[in-house]
């Protein structure tokens, strides 16, 4: 930040509950999140890896009465502002 001429004013991990619409819906967070890993699986076997993953998870946190499965994430917030010699 300092390299970008900011002044950090806060910084904190925060606790969030991600919510997404059914497996379909973490499917599809998988498929774009994971993509690091992913992709190293062959192209003609990544949906089949993917739908295991989903299953395996709902399996020990399955979707809540309304169908929405949940993902416990950490996110990191941070403020700054221009360094006031720079304003």
């Amino acid at each position: 930040m300092r390299e970008a001429k900011l002044e950090p004013e806060r910084a904190e991990l925060l606790q969030k509950d991600m919510k997404l619409p059914g497996k379909e819906g973490l499917a599809g967070w998988i498929r774009t999140t994971w993509l690091p890993y992913t992709e190293r699986v062959p192209a003609e076997l990544r949906e089949k890896f993917i739908a295991e993953i989903v299953d395996a998870y709902l399996e020990t946190d399955p979707l809540d009465a309304s169908g929405n499965a949940h993902v416990a994430m950490v996110r990191l917030e941070v403020e700054a502002s221009k360094q006031a010699s720079l304003r």
